[in-house]
This record gives structure tokens, sequence and C-alpha cells, in this order.
């Protein structure tokens, strides 16, 4: 019996959670987070128990851990939806005005009205499917297409930056993130996860005064290492544009790896100070900067890869989770394979980030099971090459599409029920 099957009788057959008959990891997320925004407590409480009642497959359980704790801090945080600091704030207008930031320097940036100003691309659409696929059985062509593998991505980087006067932001509790205008507008893709579905967030009447400040992106989760990386830390490769007396506020330190990345490109960490170090400061003209493309894009990976010097000896790697609940159930075959064809292994909760940069921008061939940790291959030099390993019910082309933008080779394994196919491993790294 599938999955989904298993549902027939419920509402959550019906509910756009699935991947044919599998759960689909992102959709739920999404799914709760609309009952949530619409203040449905006792629907998404309800729903998540039958969830638990009648089971989903152990790789999961991180997800649905996550969901719970939403589900508990939303209603411990907007109970008291009258609680004096508790605002409802309002999104933006949808309107911007397009400019090229390429010679921008903070005199011309000083200049700018508040209002939201995107980078001028041609906005061009690339796809490579065709020759990257090129001999695949005709099965696997019919997954990837069906997973949107074959997605049209923008080429070039779209810098955002908003500009915000008399910003009030909030700092203390990572759910609801925010830098407001007038504790009134706000970001909706620029906030944490709660403020994003309800649009309510905790703002105090600022007690001190900032002149100018850039704020960096505020990650969707600012506990997961993909989201500080690809969203607020690569904020930092713009920071050139601003003058560089001004204080660069961001949400978390987390993993250290803002910091570090900072020190790597030359940015004083004195001028770092987090959301909670100004919480309850008024600032009066704020540079807010806009997470990028969703799928990277050539500046992201030219911003990194600078960051280390690249050897001559470049390693094969695979990166274990033998220590993870999303660990394979033939985890040590999978490494006596490789460690048979020259890789090392590796458990990146065991490495500093320094380490982990080194150890990437070093590397010719990463094979890896998809999740956060691949968000590395940003610092690996061109037409290098990723292998990445899915579970049955969480195949997203996201790694894919983002190494378009530094011509990566690139294969997928499908696992069965969490056993990783031996000999399709091995064609793959034969082949690339």
């Amino acid at each position: 019996m599938t999955t989904k099957s298993k549902y027939i009788n419920t509402e959550l057959f019906d509910a756009e959670i699935w991947n044919k008959e599998d759960f689909n990891r992102p959709s739920i997320n999404t799914h709760f987070l609309k009952l949530l925004s619409s203040q449905q407590f006792d629907k998404a409480k309800e729903q998540l128990k039958t969830i638990k009642h009648i089971g989903f497959p152990d790789g999961l359980q991180i997800c649905i851990n996550v969901i719970e704790k939403i589900i508990q801090d939303f209603e411990d945080n907007t109970k008291n939806i009258d609680s004096k600091n508790l605002k409802k704030l309002t999104p933006f207008p949808n309107s911007y005005i397009e400019v090229d930031f390429k010679d921008f320097t903070h005199k011309h940036i000083s200049n700018l009205t508040s209002g939201l100003y995107i980078q001028k691309t041609k906005n061009d659409r690339i796809s490579s499917f065709d020759l990257d696929f090129k001999g695949l059985d005709v099965d696997t062509l019919s997954t990837l297409s069906f997973f949107k593998f074959n997605e049209r991505i923008l080429a070039e980087d779209h810098f955002k930056l908003r500009i915000i006067t008399n910003a009030l932001v909030h700092g203390t509790n990572r759910q609801f993130y925010v830098c407001s205008q007038d504790g009134v507008f706000f970001d909706e893709n620029n906030c944490g996860r709660l403020t994003k579905a309800s649009h309510f967030s905790y703002l105090n009447k600022g007690i001190k005064k900032i002149d100018e400040a850039i704020i960096l992106p505020i990650p969707y989760a600012s506990s997961n290492y993909y989201h500080n990386f690809s969203e607020m830390v690569y904020g930092l490769s713009h920071i050139e544009k601003f003058d560089n007396s001004l204080p660069i506020i961001f949400s978390e330190n987390n993993y250290g790896i803002l910091k570090e990345i900072a020190r790597r490109a030359g940015i004083r960490l004195s001028r770092l100070y987090s959301l909670g170090d100004i919480c309850d400061s008024t600032i009066s003209r704020a540079y807010s900067i806009l997470p990028s493309n969703f799928y990277w894009s050539p500046e992201f990976f030219n911003f990194f890869q600078k960051l280390a010097p690249t050897q001559k000896y470049m390693k094969k790697i695979y990166i274990s989770r033998k220590n993870s609940s999303r660990s394979f159930l033939n985890e040590d075959e999978v490494e006596l394979q490789l460690k048979s064809l020259g890789f090392e292994v590796f458990l990146l909760e065991k490495l500093s980030i320094s380490q982990q940069i080194e150890l990437f921008s070093n590397t010719n061939i990463v094979v890896a099971g998809h999740g956060a940790g691949i968000t590395n291959i940003a610092y690996m030099q061109p037409r290098t090459t990723l292998i990445e390993i899915f579970e049955d019910y969480s195949i997203v082309p996201h790694f894919y599409l983002r190494s378009r933008h530094n011509q990566m080779k690139y294969r997928p394994i499908f696992s069965k029920e969490r056993y990783v196919p031996i000999d399709d491993l091995v064609r793959s790294i034969k082949a690339s």
C-alpha cells in the first residue's frame, strides 16, 4: 500500500502535499503555513495528528518535528493578538525600479529615495537539460522532467535592494524577524517564517537611533545551513557597493559561517551587529539587501570561489550521513565501495567552516545525499562533478539547477527505501 492510499478517507488525501504517491516535503511545509496564516490552529494540529497516527516515511521525521514546533510556536506567540507589541504588518507594494548597479558606489545609492531597486538584466532564462542527461533511459528522463529538472532558470544575478526610511526591526525571536518601515510595511520574502505566514511581528518603539545601516537578507529559516548561506551570507558579496564605515546587520551567526566569510572577504568584523543587538533601535535609513536568485547565479559562484585558493591536487569525496537519522540503510556498503574507488569519506559536522571551505574548493567529485551540506558546492571549481543521492520522497531539482551556473557535471541517484543502488552509483562515477 502506498503512503497516499493510506490517507484516502482523510482530507489530506486531496491536499497539495504529494509527489505521485508519496509526501513532498516542501509542499507539506507550505500546506501547514497556509493553515497557520489563517489562524487555523486546531485544523493544523488535527491534520498533524492524523499524519502521526497513520504514519509517514522515516526520513520525514525531522520535517514533522519542525512543523509540530512551528505550530506550537505560532500558537504560543500569537494567541494574545491584542498584545501591545504584536503588530499587524502590510506587505510593501509590488513595485520596483530597474537600475544598473554595476558601477554604483555609496554616493549613488545614498541619493536614491526609499523603495525597491532591482538590477537591470535581460531576464534571459537557460536550460541545459537535454545536453546534461543525454543518453539516460526514458524512465529516468521522465522522472527528472516530472520533478522539473528541465526548468529554465535566470541566467544572471538579480540584485535587489530595498531602501527603508524610519526602519524598525524585530530581532529577539527568529520566527518573527523583520525589518519594517514605520512599523507598517515589510518584505514578505525577507522575514522570519511566522511573520511571512501571518503578517504579524513584535515591534517596540525605537529607543536608540542609528543613522544608516546595511541589513543582510533575513534567512527564511535561520537555523538552517543552506538558508543562512545562500540568503544571508551571500549578501556580503554586495557590501563593496556601500560606505565601508556602515554597520552591517545580520540575523544570526549560526555555524560561525558569516564571520568566517566576512574575514575571508576582507570585511572588518567590528562592523557586524546582530538583529538582537539593535532590536530596540530606529534606523533612519536602512539598506536592506533582499535574497538573491533561488537558483543562484554565476556571480554567486564567483564570490565564494574567490574565498579559498585551489590546490593542484583535487579530491574525490563522499559526504556521509552515518550519524544522521536520514542515513542510508546500506551506508557502510556505500562507504566501502567509494573508498575502493579512491574516495575519502567526511562527516561535515566534524569539520569547521574553514575546513569545509578548503575541502570543497579542492574537490573534483563530490557524492552526497540530498541535504543542506551540498550548499558547499558553491566553493567548487567550474566543470567539477556532483553526484546527488535522493530518497524516494524528496526528489527536487534545486542543486542540479544551481550547479548549471558553474557548468558542473551532474548525475542523480535514486535510492529505494533508503538503500542506495551501488551499481548505479558506480556507473555514474565512471561516467563522470
